[in-house]
């Protein structure tokens, strides 16, 4: 392969929210689905914390299943304005807030 044909594998861990669903689906490297969850925006907490918090969702799964996926870098997207940045700002930080001890 050339290196103008070459192209950059990643997981991708793509969120949407839409119609008041978190969608979260996890790319493998390879371009396979491995992973799709909808769930309802967290009632608790505002539609940008929920994507947020999908996000960190997404993360998780795709670390635990690592083997599955490929050790490819991370790729992560929102149609949530600022939900990427925060979730990469809390990431940077050490901080695990979208964790709930069962990952």
């Amino acid at each position: 392969m050339s290196e103008e044909t070459k192209r950059e594998l990643y997981t991708k861990i793509k969120h949407t929210q839409e119609d008041g669903i978190d969608t979260v689906i996890i790319t493998a490297g390879d371009g396979w689905v491995t992973y799709t969850a909808k769930e309802p925006i967290i009632v608790d907490m505002t539609p940008f914390e929920s994507a947020v918090s999908s996000l960190w969702s997404g993360y998780f799964h795709a670390t635990d299943h690592i083997g599955e996926l490929g050790a490819y870098p991370f790729s992560v997207t929102s149609n949530v304005p600022g939900a990427v940045e925060e979730f990469v700002t809390e990431l940077e930080a050490g901080e695990d807030v979208g964790n709930d001890g069962d990952s």
